[in-house]
Order: structure tokens, then C-alpha cells, then sequence
């Protein structure tokens, strides 16, 4: 499995897991983490503690996104909203420029 990392505060890539594991240590009170992940080309599935499970499959002509996929399924499970909304949600999303002064 590759391993994907990302720059937080202009620190070394860190990998998923040790992302969640800091996110867990700092906001314990918030929203909860999943206990397990499984990324790999074709879907990212997030285990949760109340043994539910969130599964995102890439489309056919998607590029392959680890980070994309793993936010998806996060948002889908604490939206509330079914699969097909939470896409119709998140393909709209629109960027609002704001103006300097």
C-alpha cells in the first residue's frame, strides 16, 4: 500500500493514520474518528465504533484521490444525508470570493 502523506504547519508528510491519531488526541469531545480506514484505487471504506461502515467507490472517469475519498466518506457519515445527496451536495459546491478592501 503507498503511503499518502500531507504537510500540516510546514511539518513532515504525515501519513493518514497518524493524521486521525492526532486529530483523535486534540478533539476527543468532537467529532468522532473512524477506528479503521481501507484506501486503496477503487473505494475507501471508513470503519466506525458502533461497527457501521461508510464505503465511496471512485467513478470510471474520477482520478484517483486519497484524500478526496476518505473526506467524502467522512462527510457522508456525519451529514446524514444519503449517498446520492451527499454527491449532489459536494458536486455543487461552489467557491464564494470575497472582495478585498
Amino acid at each position: 500500500m503507498n503511503k499518502v502523506g500531507i504537510c500540516i504547519n510546514h511539518q513532515q508528510p504525515m501519513s493518514i493514520k497518524e493524521i486521525l491519531q492526532e486529530i483523535s488526541k486534540e478533539n476527543n469531545d468532537k467529532a468522532r474518528m473512524p477506528v479503521r480506514y481501507i484506501i486503496n484505487k477503487n473505494a475507501t471504506i471508513l470503519f466506525w465504533n458502533d461497527g457501521e461502515k461508510t464505503i465511496v467507490r471512485k467513478a470510471d472517469d474520477d482520478e484517483f484521490n486519497a484524500r478526496l475519498g476518505f473526506l467524502t466518506a467522512f462527510f457522508q457519515r456525519y451529514s446524514g444525508l444519503s449517498k446520492n445527496k451527499a454527491n449532489k451536495f459536494l458536486a455543487n459546491l461552489e467557491i464564494e470570493e470575497t472582495k478585498e478592501e
